[in-house]
This record gives structure tokens, C-alpha cells and sequence, in this order.
């Protein structure tokens, strides 16, 4: 389990950031077969938690924690994350990264396979190859997104439309940002789904965004996820779904 990483800057408003970190590992952990990881939402419930790690690794069922910190100013970070044995209470590894904002996406593929090499997992190509992807070469539209996502886990209708309009600023820098149109699609779901606004105004919205997504990087998981949704929730296509 990745737990919530504990955030450092004197800036409040930079807690999306850290929170996205964690996000970002997990999807590379997550691309590791050989690997059980919890989902967010179950890790997400122990921020700012004081409960001994043993019970919480207890509680989720794992035999590992990940665990960290992040600070963030201007585009100077430190990065310090330590893996943890459960049963023991001791640790396996731990490094600290200070690197530029622009290496963001280097620090969250080692992390990822450190991991993997600590717990003994032998990476095969494809899955190194998911984990170094990267996802846009615009930082700043990479930091849109990060703030969208943040937005978007809160699911208020409030906080949905803030991360639409961050998500939608992300892809006007980057109009190939895969990703950020999958977010965009996640957005009007919730909205429809949870009738904060009339599916018939949203769901459409969703799908064009889930259609672009996929049009632009097939593979991607999450576009699919988003359509899948779409079918099932609005279209009712159950064998589409």
C-alpha cells in the first residue's frame, strides 16, 4: 500500500501536488503484475492518520508500506520515500530525490522499480516500458492535470467543474494529452452520474473526451475505463460496456 505522503511546502496550496505523487506511483505500481497494491481509495482513508503502521498494514491486508514526503518550492522538489516491512516494522529502503520539476517523471519510474527490485519482482520489458512512458512533454500541462485530479477526487460539483476547467487548460497547451482527456471524461461522468447535472448535458461531453482520448493512445487503460461508463451508465450498452 502506498499511503498518503505528507506534505511539506509552507504553501497550502500546493497539498494537490503531493497528493499527486502518490497517484502517479501508484499507477506505475499498478503496472507491475507481480505485484498485489492496494487502490487509492482504500490507502487515501490513513492521511494524516495516527495509527501504527502494523495496523494499518493489518487493516489493508499488505505485507508493505510505502510511505513519504514531499516539498515543493517553485520548481525545486524533494522527494523522500521509505519502504517498509509490516511485520517487522523495519526498512527495507529509502531515498531521498531533489531534483527539478521537470524530472518529475524519471523520480516516479525509479521509485517504481526500486520498489520492484526491493520485493524481489523481475520487470519485464512491456511493464518497463508502461512505467517510463510519459505521459506529456508540457510540465505545465502535466501541473494542470495534477491539480484537476485533486479537484476531481474531492466530487463535489463545485471541485468537478474547477477540474474541468483545469483539465481543459491542460489539453489547450498539450492537445495530445491522452490523459487530461480522460480526466475530462471522468469529470462529466461523475457530474451525470451522481445527478449534479442532467446526464443529456454531460454524458455526451464525456464521450467525445473518452473518444479523443483513445483516438490519440489506444492503449490507454483509463479512456477505456471512462468509456466503459458511458456505455453502461447512459447508453445502456451492456455488451459495449
Amino acid at each position: 500500500a502506498v499511503l498518503p505522503f505528507t506534505h511539506l511546502s509552507n504553501d497550502p496550496e500546493q497539498e494537490y501536488f503531493s497528493d499527486g505523487m502518490v497517484d502517479e506511483i501508484l499507477d506505475r505500481l499498478f503496472k507491475i503484475g507481480d505485484l498485489k497494491v492496494i487502490s487509492r481509495t482504500s490507502s487515501m482513508r490513513y492521511k494524516d492518520s495516527k495509527l501504527p503502521l502494523k495496523e494499518i498494514a493489518r487493516e489493508l491486508g499488505v505485507n508493505n508500506l510505502l510511505e513519504g514526503s514531499v516539498r515543493r518550492i517553485d520548481n525545486n522538489i524533494r522527494i523522500t520515500v521509505q519502504l517498509i516491512d509490516a511485520k517487522s516494522d523495519s526498512h527495507i529502503w529509502s531515498h531521498i530525490y531533489d531534483k527539478d520539476l521537470s524530472d518529475i517523471f524519471s523520480v516516479q519510474s525509479e521509485i517504481a522499480k526500486n520498489i520492484a527490485g526491493e520485493l524481489r519482482t523481475v520487470l519485464s520489458t512491456d511493464e518497463i516500458n508502461q512505467i517510463d512512458r510519459i505521459p506529456t512533454e508540457n510540465i505545465e500541462a502535466y501541473n494542470l492535470y495534477l491539480k484537476g485530479r485533486f479537484f476531481w477526487n474531492k466530487r463535489t460539483i463545485d471541485d468537478l467543474k474547477k477540474s474541468i476547467n483545469y483539465f481543459e487548460e491542460a489539453i489547450k497547451l498539450d492537445t495530445t494529452f491522452a490523459l487530461a482527456y480522460t480526466s475530462l471524461a471522468d469529470s462529466y461522468i461523475v457530474l451525470g452520474e451522481w445527478n449534479f447535472l442532467p446526464p443529456d448535458e454531460v454524458f455526451p461531453q464525456a464521450k467525445h473526451a473518452a473518444m479523443k482520448a483513445i483516438e490519440l493512445n489506444y492503449d490507454l487503460a483509463e479512456a477505456h475505463n471512462a468509456l466503459a461508463a458511458i456505455k453502461r451508465d447512459y447508453e445502456w450498452d451492456w455488451n459495449g460496456a
